[in-house]
């Protein structure tokens, strides 16, 4: 940031504003890899629930 010729303010700003940036990005990466774990729990449950009621009408047919 000393390159660009800011002064110290200026510098500090820019920083915060970078990081907060920078945590925005990795929350939004989190909560994404979150969210599709989620789905893929919820369609893996849906599947096996299924299995098992095609498992049990096929035993009683």
């Amino acid at each position: 940031m000393r390159r660009d010729a800011l002064d110290a303010d200026d510098s500090a700003f820019l920083a915060t504003l970078l990081q907060a940036g920078l945590m925005l990005f990795a929350c939004g990466l989190i909560g994404g890899s979150e969210l599709g774990e989620w789905f893929h729990r919820r369609e893996t449950g849906r599947q096996a629930v299924e299995q098992t009621d095609q498992r049990g009408r096929g035993d009683h047919a």
